[in-house]
């Protein structure tokens, strides 16, 4: 009796060893299972297969205050890249406790991001990380700035952007409402190196470039325009962004590709925003760019189109169209390079460009003329009420009442029956 007696607090003893291992040797690594609607707890496949081959640390400190919702998204975010990237280290900061970090990370205000690789550094913002929706609250899109800065530090693309300037064109470097700054730090956070050239020097454009027009208000010179058109003919990729009123000015450098542009704003009041007909929802036709958009059901605000046409251009697809059949944007060849415009330019400009629709498309029309592989993945992740996972003090009261408490009451109840036995 004894021996069986022995044998029986050998397997308890057995069992609680076995807990106390696995939450030892598991601690932080604990599994999570996602069950939210839409994966709002889990990287994307290509995020995490990324950050599972960077061998090199990454550190990132988060400044933001303690117990708030976007501390408490920003930590859960960090948590899961941390369990990717096995040399990701990161730390959330509050400055009110902690100034002498703010201070040395060169930070002042709260809804900052650092991100050090090697030598290397990038800052990111409240408004890079947290943008309004189409349902009118602040969506979180810290996965999508966090990996695009981490992929800028680490493996910055070889195909450069050229923003056009010296003929009155929208500024990258201005943070004027109308200027394209926050989209060039959009695309830069995507990987890309964007910077301005002078129209006057646009022989020295690299063949592998993406040159960007961007509604210049006086026109090109006639030895621009024939190194431009001689830049696309042999390969070259452009994008041209119309304005109302910029039709003077860029039509003599469409013309040749067999695309010119209207002279009047468009109005469409059955698709536009709200009783503003000339603020554009365009129909989004289907291609490789805008079929993601379709997907989400997102839209793209075009403010102060005008028409782009295309009827001279070859090998050409519409991409916006309103619901009278104008083209508001399209791409087409030309000799062996295409270009790819748009009627307006607005909805590139700083305070547009964060609807979540148009800095998808925004994006997409680089990657596509790159031949890069386009985002298809949701953007703006949504919190639901259906949000289940388990944290690592969670982890460890479930193995607690897994193991601890049927050991307690196997032991109890072996202490009563030898209790009864005296």
């Amino acid at each position: 009796m004894r021996l069986k007696i022995a044998r029986q607090w050998v397997a308890i003893l057995g069992v609680v060893i076995v807990g106390i291992l696995l939450n030892a040797t598991l601690g932080r690594r604990m599994p999570q299972f996602d069950l939210t609607h839409n994966l709002i707890n889990t990287l994307q496949s290509d995020n995490h297969r990324f950050l599972t081959q960077i061998d090199g640390p990454i550190v990132i400190h988060a400044y933001l205050q303690e117990g708030t919702d976007d501390e408490i998204r920003m930590r859960r975010l960090l948590e899961q890249m941390r369990r990717s990237a096995k040399h990701l280290s990161y730390k959330v900061v509050d400055m009110d406790a902690s100034p002498e970090i703010a201070a040395q990370d060169r930070v002042n205000e709260y809804g900052t991001v650092l991100i050090k690789i090697g030598s290397r550094y990038r800052y990111l913002y409240y408004s890079d990380l947290f943008v309004p929706t189409n349902l009118g609250h602040t969506g979180f899109v810290g996965e999508r700035a966090l990996i695009s800065s981490i992929r800028f530090l680490t493996e910055q693309r070889s195909i450069p952007i050229l923003v056009m300037n010296g003929h009155g064109e929208r500024s990258i470097e201005s943070a004027a409402t109308r200027s394209l700054f926050r989209w060039s730090r959009i695309l830069e956070y995507d990987g890309w190196t964007v910077r301005p050239i002078n129209g006057t020097r646009s022989g020295d454009i690299p063949s592998h470039s993406i040159v960007v027009i961007a509604a210049p208000t006086y026109e090109l010179g006639e030895t621009e325009r024939t190194q431009l058109l001689r830049f696309i003919h042999s390969g070259g990729r452009c994008i041209v962004f119309g304005d109302f009123g910029s039709d003077a000015a860029l039509n003599p450098f469409l013309k040749p590709m067999g695309i010119t542009l209207g002279s009047q704003v468009i109005s469409d009041p059955r698709s536009s925003y709200f009783k503003s007909p000339s603020i554009l929802l365009p129909i989004l036709q289907p291609t490789p760019m805008t079929t993601p958009l379709v997907t989400q059901e997102l839209v793209v605000m075009t403010p102060v189109a005008v028409a782009v046409d295309i009827k001279n251009a070859k090998s050409k697809v519409p991409l916006l169209t309103t619901s009278g059949g104008n083209v508001v944007g399209a791409i087409a060849s030309y000799g062996e390079g295409g270009v790819i415009v748009f009627g307006d330019v607005d909805w590139v400009s700083n305070d547009i460009i964060s609807t979540p629709g148009n800095r998808m498309l925004s994006l997409n029309i680089v990657r596509f003329l790159a031949g890069e592989s386009l985002i298809n993945g949701p953007d703006v992740h949504e919190e639901m009420e259906s949000s289940l996972i388990l944290s690592v003090s969670q982890w460890r009261i479930f193995l607690a009442m897994v193991f601890v408490l049927p050991v307690g009451i196997v032991f109890e109840y072996w202490r009563r029956r030898w209790s009864l036995r005296r």
